[in-house]
């Protein structure tokens, strides 16, 4: 540390005695921030159906138009849980923190002035108060500065980043519970058919056994599918009112918030644009380019470790005069020896924890790689599976339609009618759950891939 200080001795009291001009106190106090009270709610904050435009950050969300008096689609979804999703308003607020952390870390240290009066006691004649004025300023900081504001700078880009890419997940969330929330209630349909059908049929059952033209071994079966068929109804009743929840929760409305939701879902990417989104991954993502903005704040943090193993000096001028007269004048140096310490620790824990970042950044882009892969796999093979499902069901729904004819004509048995229904309808539960499926690997699949270059820019992140 280097300090530069003058000491001025034995000036006349007087000189002190003067109060401070009061134009220097106001200018003193011009600067200065004062205090204000801010309660803490006593209520709990709803969200409401708005959208803040100048918060979106993606093409896909400010090109979209929000309007929820006619439903709300899937983008829409996404928009509102961008404002209003309550891990996001905690992100923000920490990125808040970081930029005044930034803002203070390029701020010089204050200087430093220091006053004192000697005043004699019992002194002989001929002696006088001597006083010393020193003013000194911390010039060792200076010697780090820049590694300071740099590595500051770069942690504030890494936590914006990290903003954005949470932004980005929160909105691939929103998308995948919007979907959920499609599936869950057209089970819940094909459920509430199946359920109606058995039950009809074990009323029937029911009937024929009170008269005696039918057997318990036959009615039995008939009127156990009934029972689980309202379990299952049932269940995925509550399984739908949960993902309404989720939904709620993850863009922080009520639970008993009732949304009116537009059938949709999302665009499936070509092959050409994913595999030069996969080629652009480490310039595409924010969270991997938020890794780097960290090894480059770690980098900082190494050179102002390496800064710091220099000896702190003093350097001072000395002018005074004592109670007797005694002028006297002189430098003054201090310097501490770099024998033991030489901050030898702290350049270690910054060349491991800059290690650490190194290997953390290769881990993310491996696993990036290899979640891309394994979603266009499973989708290859979702997309084989449905189109044989869809040849299955183009051929029972016909059948399904005949049997009915003759059930209605009384040509075919409840039974059997029965059977071939409540087979369609499985079929029809399980070919929804594969177009759900891929929908949501699109979904992941974009959300792995990043936002788009132009969507925000990564070298310049929005507050």
């Amino acid at each position: 540390m280097r300090r530069y200080a003058v000491t001025l001795k034995n000036r006349p009291a007087a000189m002190l005695s003067r109060p401070a001009p009061p134009f220097l106190l106001l200018l003193l106090l011009s600067g200065c921030a004062s205090y204000s009270a801010k309660p803490l709610p006593v209520a709990t904050s709803t969200a409401t159906l708005s959208v803040d435009a100048a918060s979106l950050h993606f093409t896909a969300l400010t090109e979209h138009r929000f309007n929820p008096t006619d439903g709300l689609d899937m983008t829409e979804i996404a928009m509102l849980a961008v404002c209003h999703n309550p891990d996001l308003i905690l992100a923000r607020d920490d990125a808040g923190i970081s930029r005044a952390q930034a803002f203070a870390a390029g701020l010089l240290p204050d200087p430093q002035v220091a006053l004192s009066l000697d005043q004699p006691v019992n002194a002989p004649a001929g002696t006088s108060t001597a006083f010393s004025l020193g003013l000194s300023e911390e010039l060792s900081s200076l010697i780090q500065h820049d590694a300071i504001v740099t590595g500051a700078t770069a942690k504030r880009r890494q936590v914006e980043l990290d903003l954005l890419w949470q932004e980005w997940q929160t909105i691939a969330k929103a998308r995948l519970l919007f979907l959920e929330v499609q599936l869950t209630e057209e089970q819940e349909q094909w459920l509430a058919q199946n359920r109606d059908l058995l039950q009809a049929q074990a009323k029937a059952m029911q009937g024929a056994l009170k008269s005696g033209s039918l057997g318990l071994d036959v009615a039995q079966p008939v009127l156990s599918a009934a029972q689980d068929a309202e379990q299952q109804y049932q269940d995925a009743a509550t399984q739908a009112r949960q993902t309404r929840f989720d939904l709620n929760a993850l863009l922080g409305m009520p639970a008993d918030t009732q949304l009116q939701l537009v059938a949709s879902t999302p665009a499936e990417p070509d092959t050409a644009s994913v595999q030069e989104a996969v080629a652009q991954l480490p310039e595409r993502r924010p969270d991997l380019i938020a890794l780097r903005a960290g090894y480059a704040a770690e980098e900082a943090q190494l050179r102002q470790a390496i800064l710091a193993q220099f000896p702190s000096l003093n350097i001072g001028l000395t002018l005074g005069r004592d109670n007797t007269g005694i002028n006297s004048i002189g430098p003054a140096v201090g310097f501490t020896l770099p024998l033991f310490n030489r901050n030898r620790g702290g350049i270690a824990i910054e060349k491991a924890t800059r290690q650490r970042l190194y290997d953390e950044y290769q881990n993310r882009l491996n696993d990036a790689y290899r979640e891309i892969s394994q979603l266009q796999a499973q989708q290859a093979q979702d997309r084989q599976r449905l189109a044989g499902l869809d040849t299955r069901l183009t051929e029972l729904d016909t059948q399904a339609a005949a049997a009915r004819k003759a059930y209605t004509a009384g040509a075919l048995d409840a039974l059997s009618y029965g059977n071939l229904a409540t087979a369609r309808i499985a079929l029809h539960q399980q070919a929804a759950s594969l177009r759900d499926a891929l929908a949501e690997a699109d979904v992941s699949l974009e959300a792995e891939l990043g936002p788009l270059p132009a969507d925000a820019n990564p070298e310049s992140p929005a507050p």
